[in-house]
């Protein structure tokens, strides 16, 4: 592993990622794209700083120049924030479990799901699915992961702050823009070359933002399809994407998907709201 974690109590292990038609095996790589080093969990927010503006003169001009706090944009949720927006066991239903040492993002590229994606427009869906993130310039992270009762299939969770809204804004831009103009794209997985197609989603309005679509990465051999369903939900500087990975002998888990969606967008625009207060 190239970037290895600095504050770590036990070690990362990425996600299973079950084939149908297969026996559980470990993988190399993650079942979602998912995994994140503890340094990028503990990675703490950035505090943005009113500006002030003075003015000089004397009688009413004095007055109106006097110092004024300029009001800036909502920056990045607290790392405290961020977590409380991660869903948990109760939020999904019996049988799914958390899943401790298992991270969505190791920060190691060699750990990426999908690589070499084509044409450069559908690389964005490849990003997502190797880090759960759609920047690289976050500014606080959390991540989740939970298997069901047969270890077969996956639910998880990312959750990021950002600097600035516009800037988490232009960024759920660019994921919509690719869910719908890529049909499918090429991209290699384990070295082999795979295709992927992306299917529509149906989530209703959540956040300022919903960005929803369904994957599947199909090998040339046949020996693997992979299925996502993946949703990324924006409220104000902050973004969570969430993936449901399903293995032939485990749940599908569409309904304590949906519970988990809906109740991170909830949990999303409470902490957008309050850092407009």
């Amino acid at each position: 592993m190239r970037n290895r974690p600095l504050r770590q109590a036990r070690p990362v292990r990425p996600f299973l990622l079950v084939p149908p038609a297969r026996p559980v095996r470990p993988l190399r790589l993650a079942a979602a794209g998912l995994a994140a080093s503890s340094l990028l969990l503990l990675t703490a927010c950035a505090d943005g700083s009113a500006a002030e503006g003075s003015g000089t003169g004397g009688g009413a001009e004095a007055m109106k120049g006097k110092a004024v706090a300029t009001s800036e944009p909502p920056g990045p949720m607290t790392p405290q924030q961020a977590k409380s927006v991660l869903v948990g066991e109760k939020d999904l239903a019996d049988g799914w479990k958390f899943q401790e040492d298992v991270l969505v993002d190791v920060g190691d590229p060699s750990q990426n799901v999908l690589d070499k994606a084509e044409p450069a427009k559908c690389h964005i869906l490849a990003d997502v699915l190797n880090t759960g993130r759609l920047l690289t310039d976050f500014k606080v992270t959390r991540q989740a992961v939970f298997y069901d009762r047969t270890g077969s299939s996956v639910i998880a969770q990312d959750v990021s702050g950002y600097e600035r809204p516009a800037e988490a804004e232009r960024a759920m831009g660019s994921l919509a823009a690719a869910a719908k103009g890529c049909a499918s794209f090429g991209a290699t997985y384990e070295g082999r070359k795979v295709e992927v197609t992306v299917a529509d989603f149906a989530v209703p309005a959540l956040g300022e933002q919903k960005v929803s679509y369904r994957l599947k990465i199909d090998d040339a051999e046949k020996e693997q399809v992979l299925d996502y369903d993946v949703v990324s939900l924006r409220s104000g500087a902050n973004i969570s994407t969430l993936f449901n990975n399903w293995g032939e002998d485990g749940e599908r888990g569409e309904k304590p998907f949906d519970r988990a969606v809906h109740r991170a967008a909830a949990a999303l625009d409470g902490v957008a709201a309050g850092a407009k207060k």
